[in-house]
């Protein structure tokens, strides 16, 4: 591994580029076609994908709006949610598909990485080996082969190409020129930043890129001289670039809180986050290292091993002070090593948001700085210690070597990302003690008609991890379901004791209180879950519904409207609320016009496909005087019927029939 510095290139050198480029691309490939025949998992990739129903329309006009208009799922990330429609739109449920636009996304970032390095450093096999070891490393499967995972291999590609658009504007732009840069060059700049702010929209932990702007600034771009240009004029040259990076940070935070994934500080108090992060950081690099007992989901320690703290701190200090004192001759050294330290900093948990202790898929961009001081370290020592030919053949023996190792160790690390079984299971074989694995496992059995299975999983869950409020509120909506209604409100209230203000406990318990009859203990138990989380469409929407039942029609529209403020496409409301707009006895609650509009929202999104949904649009049409228009619905609506063997809802859409052939609408108080 040479390091000739950046020249012309030779024909040999292009033709030497193509083919490492052709073989990252291939072996990368074969590394991961696996995944074409791989299922979504239940972690994520309901909300992300196959039951989000704004996501299955494809790539529309309301779905974009949509992405944009507000958080979902506690996060603000719209360029992703698009990327998750234009999958819909191509290849509909079929998880292959999305599984193999992710691994072409990786793909193309560590293809890139390799240009973008050997372009600024000139040395093209050691950026060859760092950019094989970012493709095949077995830490990164988990950004891959998980589907909702896109915003990370989406989010990489725009790092990588801003990196290099701003590599270009650097190059033509010297240091003593800052003010007045050529007009080429602020082409570079302007693009740098459009592809910035592209990253941000799909994943915002990009919001530490300005500072990886300035790293390269000092190595290899060499822009930072005292003499000539000073820190604060190369600062400011990144404002534009600190500018959005703020705004997402203020975005995120907002979304993740109101979406309840920032942990509340009484729960996890600071000095354990800040443990957390310490320890994880000597993790992170550890399994960068020996990529062994790698999991989708590692618990957060508790208690916080205050020992291994202190060893964190003292390894962390030690390194930072001997790469700093080794500066001149080894600028790479801490260049990558400030690279993997600050890029992990949104991530590390000093704000926890979720209940990990740490990811592998948050070492996915921040581990480049590592390889890239490895590799460079290393390869400059060799040529110190013996014959520098005999060196370098050594050194391109252990590449191979390392490269096919780790290529062999993520292809079978890949295989337990087949589904939702065989991840759990893979992750319960590394710690059979990880009590959300068990609940994860269970949700998973219990989709696949296994309820069961899901108690047992969950009771254990239970015992490893008591007073565990996601565990709790798990297996109360099991047990319920199951029709082990005394017991399933014992897990809820059990849910209150521990977190008085968990919504999600509140308005099951105000669920199961309106259905037997308690509307007034219902109604209070679900406006306390609203109160917690005023944001959440589905707590409205119980509220609304418990509204209905209990004869307060008006004050039930005025949550219908909310709901559909914080997601114009939930389903259940639209259904509801254009029911209640058409077929209400008052005259004074019916609106035909505005029950059209929401019904055909309704039929739009499930493709005129669910006789529910074209049930509301006749009976709004009939209301609206649209006679002819709810005749042929209502016909469409009871051959559906038909076809599915229900003969009483096929016999009751014929008598509207008859009713609209007499120009009377269908009203009714509910359904």
């Amino acid at each position: 591994m040479s390091n000739g510095q950046s020249n012309e290139p030779t024909n040999s050198d292009k033709r030497w580029r193509f083919i490492i480029c052709a073989v990252l691309i291939a072996v990368t490939l074969g590394i991961y076609f696996q995944v074409s025949h791989f299922e979504f998992i239940n972690f994520d990739d309901p909300s992300y994908v196959y039951e989000n129903d704004v996501i299955q329309q494809g790539l529309t006009w309301p779905g974009i709006i949509w992405a944009f208009a507000r958080e979902h799922y506690a996060n603000w990330h719209p360029l992703t949610w698009m990327s998750h429609m234009l999958d819909c739109q191509l290849f509909g449920l079929d998880a292959g598909g999305h599984h193999i636009i992710n691994v072409l996304l990786h793909t193309a970032t560590g293809t890139l990485l390799f240009l973008l390095l050997n372009r600024i450093t000139g040395a093209m096999w050691r950026s060859a080996f760092v950019a094989a070891v970012f493709l095949w490393h077995p830490m990164h499967v988990e950004s891959v082969a998980w589907i909702a995972e896109r915003k990370d291999v989406l989010s990489a590609l725009f790092f990588v190409l801003t990196l290099m658009c701003y590599t270009r504007y650097a190059e033509i732009k010297q240091p003593d020129s800052l003010a007045h840069p050529p007009t080429h060059s602020r082409k570079y700049y302007i693009l740098a930043v459009v592809l910035y702010a592209l990253g941000l929209l799909s994943k915002p932990m990009l919001v530490t890129l300005p500072f990886v702007l300035l790293l390269l600034d000092a190595w290899p771009l060499r822009r930072f001289n005292p003499n000539k240009q000073t820190l604060l004029a190369l600062v400011r040259e990144k404002i534009p670039f600190f500018v959005l990076a703020g705004a997402l940070s203020v975005a995120t935070f907002v979304a993740q809180k109101t979406g309840g994934s920032v942990a509340p500080i009484d729960r996890l108090p600071l000095q354990d986050r800040l443990g957390n992060a310490l320890i994880s950081y000597v993790r992170y690099i550890e399994k960068l290292f020996w990529p062994a007992d790698l999991t989708f989901f590692y618990m957060f320690p508790k208690p916080i091993p205050w020992g291994e703290v202190i060893t964190a701190v003292a390894l962390l200090l030690i390194v930072t002070a001997l790469l700093l004192a080794v500066w001149q001759k080894f600028p790479w050294a801490i260049i990558g090593w400030f690279w993997f330290i600050g890029m992990l900093v949104p991530v590390i948990g000093i704000v926890q948001v979720g209940r990990q202790g740490m990811a592998d898929r948050y070492s996915y961009l921040p581990s480049i700085g590592l390889f890239i001081a490895i590799t460079w370290t290393v390869c400059e020592l060799s040529q110190k210690l013996g014959n520098k030919k005999t060196m370098t053949s050594a050194l391109a023996i252990a590449a191979l070597l390392i490269s096919a190792t780790l290529a062999v160790a993520a292809h079978r690390q890949i295989r337990h990302w087949q589904n939702s079984a065989t991840l759990a299971q893979h992750a319960l074989d590394i710690d059979p003690n990880n009590a959300y694995v068990h609940q994860n496992l269970a949700m998973y059995w219990f989709r696949h008609d296994r309820p069961d299975l899901a108690i047992q999983l969950l009771r254990e869950a239970d015992r490893l991890h008591p007073g565990d409020p996601g565990g709790l509120n798990a297996l109360g909506w099991v047990l319920m379901t199951e029709g082990h209604k005394a017991e399933a409100e014992e897990k809820f209230r059990e849910v209150l004791k521990v977190k008085p203000d968990d919504a999600q406990a509140l308005c099951t318990l105000g669920t199961i209180a309106v259905t037997g009859g308690k509307l007034n203990e219902g109604l209070n138990l679900i406006r306390e879950a609203v109160a917690a989380r005023p944001a959440n469409a589905e707590y409205r929407y119980e509220l609304a519904h418990a509204l209905v039942v209990s004869d307060n029609l008006a004050e039930a529209l005025e949550q219908y409207r909310t709901v559909l403020h914080y997601d114009p496409h939930f389903l259940p409301a639209l259904r509801e609320m254009a029911w209640l707009l058409a077929t209400c006895p008052h005259s004074e609650i019916r609106n035909g016009a505005e029950a059209v509009t929401f019904a055909e929202r309704a039929c739009q999104i499930t493709h005129n496909s669910d006789p529910q949904c074209l049930n509301v649009l006749d009976v709004a049409y009939a209301e609206a005087s649209r006679f002819n228009e709810a005749i042929s619905v209502a016909s469409q609506e009871r051959e559906l019927y038909l076809q599915m063997g229900n003969t009483n809802a096929a016999t009751m859409a014929d008598n509207r029939i008859t009713l609209y052939k007499q120009s009377k609408p269908f009203h009714t108080g509910s359904r």
